[in-house]
């Protein structure tokens, strides 16, 4: 079962942030095999709202927190807080998952 990583931003971490985006992108690259989904969370009028959610397919949770915890932002030290959650796939790309119609 996927996980969900879910990051929130310390305040006035912005300048880092920016400084520190290439470098994410670029470590992005041989994980994107491995998103389900990724990106940043938005207030309503479409500002960042200083974190982001990012589900990422595989079984296992180390691999999971070894991800987060090499990405250059975390190593930057921008994050507030960082939670890794097992999750479970009900309805997924508009279907429900076979093993879910007797939930």
């Amino acid at each position: 079962m996927p996980y969900i990583i879910q990051v929130t931003e310390k305040l006035g971490t912005r300048d880092i942030f920016d400084a520190t985006l290439d470098a994410h992108r670029e470590y992005l690259q041989p994980h994107i095999h491995k998103m389900l989904v990724t990106g940043a969370l938005l207030e309503e009028d479409g500002s960042r709202a200083g974190g982001a959610l990012i589900i990422i397919d595989t079984e296992d949770r180390e691999e999971a927190e070894d991800y987060i915890n090499n990405d250059p932002l975390t190593l930057a030290g921008i994050f507030e807080s960082i939670t890794v959650t097992k999750w479970r796939k009900f309805i997924y790309n508009g279907e429900m998952m076979p093993q879910m119609e007797k939930f």
